[in-house]
């Protein structure tokens, strides 16, 4: 039971700092690769909270890699939120 209860916490903790804000601000597809790019960086730093969690978004994050091309980039220069 308390296994359970403290991977809830991480769960929650990542959410609720992470998840959830890069979720509700992902309206634009133009703003895709800024928010990608920046929630790579957030999961850089939250390596040193929580190594194991950061590492497997970081791996799933490779999955959305293919857009981050030169022609689309650019638009994160735009973004109006960075």
């Amino acid at each position: 039971m308390k296994k359970t209860v403290v991977k809830l916490e991480r769960l929650n903790l990542f959410l609720g700092l992470f998840y959830t804000p890069m979720w509700m601000s992902s309206t634009l597809a133009a703003d895709a690769p800024a928010n990608d790019l920046q929630f790579m960086k957030d999961m850089m730093k939250f390596k040193r909270t929580d190594p194991e969690i950061a590492q497997g978004v970081l791996q799933k994050l490779e999955n959305h890699k293919w857009y981050l091309t030169q022609e689309v980039v650019p638009f994160a220069l735009f973004v109006a939120t960075q």
